[in-house]
């Protein structure tokens, strides 16, 4: 199937937004000459892995039966490569039919400017999404046009080691305070232990991992169309965030070795999206397991984030655009919603749709943390949304100021507030 190309400027800014390089285009999969009774879709993805592939391999068999003719072909692509190696893939002509939009807050609008995505405007309103969906289906919005639907949002959740708070004598944090007055208390236990473990790392996850504080206290760092992030509320959040990384965490763990982390027993607390919770079960050391447990965030908002969602590609041809809407309205439907809550242990965007895991006292705190969650970038931010990967450099820079220098909290943030003026960014 031939799709246009993407002009040379529209590609730069999608690349933008990804860490890496491009990788090479990969071949296309579908038949030119398929019909409605021969399709062959294509589904570009990170996260045919862990829990999440687990429900993927659940329901596209489901799919597949329910529609004879019609195949699910998935691609799986490393998360550090996604982002560029789809761009690549539809400059080339080659893209996917079916896109898995990680972060849509922050990586779809680049892919909508590029014309990659289909507009679903009408698709969706013949949908429950519009009456269903909470306000963060703008998400997979840009510039008042609808690109795809939103699956999965939630609210962020505390991950604590039981055993080593026990050790501690503390309880499990409720407020922020608590939480700095645990992570001193288990960081000062003998042996290599600390009470926390923030992601510090130079990637889009380590701003997003100080916002989670920012967020927790209701503190707004864009005032009236402004940047903000010197105003009280803000630095004293911060502060917050800063003592734990710089007391009581690790030095230098990405997302992946803060997770190791508490995996191995090495750190007692972080906070986490509730996803992870399932890969906890399933991979930590059998001696540590039954300690593991997770609890609602410990702020007076919950802090939430945008997962990931599905679009689709412009310039489909008309049998592959009906096979592809019918994929959609799969994936949003109840049953296959269901199936996610309780594969991944995480909320979706369906109200309802969680609700077995208020079943059992373990994984009710995943939905109690979604239903009353703020997210930490609001959808209405546009400008943050246009120009994300600069926004995540110019703040992820003066947040590595914080953590490595003794300058006051205040004149770190002061300067913030300058320095995204001066890039030329706006909220």
């Amino acid at each position: 199937m031939e799709r246009r190309r993407i002009p040379a400027i529209a590609v730069t800014a999608v690349l933008a937004t990804g860490l890496v390089a491009c990788s090479a285009p990969a071949d296309s999969d579908v038949d030119p000459d398929a019909t409605a009774e021969d399709v062959t879709l294509t589904l570009s993805t990170w996260a045919h892995t862990e829990q999440t592939g687990v429900w993927f391999d659940t329901i596209i068999p489901e799919f597949e039966e329910a529609n004879p003719g019609i195949t699910v072909d998935i691609q799986q692509i490393a998360y550090a490569d996604y982002i560029s190696t789809v761009t690549t893939q539809a400059v080339a002509g080659a893209g996917p039919d079916i896109i898995h939009v990680p972060t849509p807050i922050s990586s779809l609008p680049a892919w909508a400017e590029a014309g990659f995505l289909e507009p679903l405007d009408d698709f969706v309103a013949e949908t429950d999404v519009p009456a269903e969906w909470p306000e963060s289906q703008g998400a997979m919005e840009w510039n008042d046009t609808t690109y795809g639907v939103l699956t999965v949002d939630y609210g962020y959740t505390l991950f604590y080691n039981e055993a080593l708070l026990a050790e501690a004598g503390v309880e499990v944090p409720t407020t922020d305070e608590e939480l700095v007055a645990a992570a001193k208390a288990v960081t000062d236990l003998p042996g290599d232990a600390f009470g926390y473990a923030i992601t510090d790392d130079n990637t889009a996850n380590f701003v997003r991992d100080a916002l989670v504080f920012t967020a927790g206290r209701g503190a707004e760092w864009i005032d009236d169309g402004e940047w903000s992030f010197a105003s009280d509320d803000v630095v004293e959040a911060l502060d917050v965030w800063r003592e734990l990384g710089t007391e009581y965490s690790p030095v230098g763990t990405n997302f992946a070795a803060k997770r190791e982390a508490f995996l191995n027993g090495n750190s007692a607390m972080m906070i986490e999206g509730p996803f992870y919770y399932s890969t906890v079960q399933a991979t930590a050391d059998p001696a540590l397991v039954d300690s593991l447990k997770i609890a609602k965030a410990p702020f007076e908002v919950n802090p939430g984030d945008i997962s990931h969602g599905f679009s689709m590609a412009s310039d489909l041809d008309d049998d592959t655009k009906a096979a592809a809407e019918k994929f959609l309205e799969f994936v949003i439907s109840k049953e296959s919603l269901e199936q996610y809550a309780t594969i991944v242990t995480s909320p979706t965007a369906r109200p309802g749709s969680a609700d077995a895991l208020l079943e059992d006292p373990l994984t009710a705190p995943i939905v109690e943390a979604w239903e009353n969650s703020a997210p930490i970038i609001d959808t209405s931010a546009q400008g943050v949304r246009a120009d994300y990967a600069k926004f995540a450099d110019v703040v992820g820079a003066q947040l590595h100021v914080l953590l490595q220098g003794d300058a006051p909290t205040a004149d770190v943030l002061a300067d913030l507030d300058e320095k995204l003026t001066n890039a030329g960014l706006t909220p």
